[in-house]
């Protein structure tokens, strides 16, 4: 699992020049904006850039040749869910600080709770953007599932646009989502909607088992 990890963290280092200005435009959006915008589009495009380690391993029969050393299916598995998931949250953390942090030095008056629950929506969706995605390229590979991705890149996109529309995030208002419901109301939507993709991301991790128990490399 170690060394998987390490496999995966190397190949982003050798795209280090998209990492980045990946990297350079979160943190130009970050400063400039003042909505939340930013959680999500750094936690998604991370997310999206840590699932093309999967087109690596493929090229030149490279799960082949990683199958002949000490790791089994089941364990690729894992490690890329780990990695993915991991992966998205942690971006999802920084960049949410980095949001917090902008806010402070603009001195701008928002109440933390609201800010917290808009920036934490964004969470949810990203697990289920990942519980998609991670099967789907596994299944069909790099070249059949690139409208797959593409589909539900943007059918994603607009869910963020919606979500920020209706919460107010894109004209500076405060209105969080069901605030008819009140700050407690919404943590438990929030909370509700976190435990429904662990759901789902534990059902697709053992379709992606099943896949690739079934895969032909």
């Amino acid at each position: 699992m170690r060394g998987l990890l390490e496999k995966d963290i190397r190949l982003l280092l050798h795209s280090k020049q998209t990492f980045l200005c990946f990297i350079a435009l979160v943190i130009v959006l970050g400063v400039t904006q003042k909505n939340p915008f930013i959680v999500g589009y750094a936690t998604f495009m991370m997310a999206a850039f840590l699932v093309s380690t999967l087109s690596y391993d493929e090229m030149d029969h490279g799960l082949a040749f990683l199958f002949t050393l000490p790791i089994d299916r089941k364990m690729y598995v894992r490690e890329k869910y780990l990695f993915c998931m991991g992966g998205a949250v942690i971006t999802w953390f920084i960049a949410l600080i980095l949001y917090f942090a902008v806010l402070t030095v603009n001195h701008t008056q928002t109440l933390f709770e609201e800010e917290m629950l808009k920036g934490l929506a964004f969470l949810p969706i990203a697990i289920l953007f990942l519980s998609l995605l991670l099967p789907l390229q596994l299944k069909f590979g790099v070249e059949k599932s690139r409208l797959l991705v593409i589909g539900v890149s943007v059918f994603t996109g607009i869910m963020i646009y919606f979500l920020a529309e209706k919460s107010g995030m894109l004209d500076g208002e405060s209105t969080v989502i069901l605030s008819v419901f009140g700050v407690i109301g919404d943590i438990a939507v929030d909370m509700i909607s976190l435990l429904v993709a662990g759901g789902m991301a534990a059902v697709s991790y053992l379709c992606s088992c099943r896949i690739m128990k079934k895969k032909e490399l």
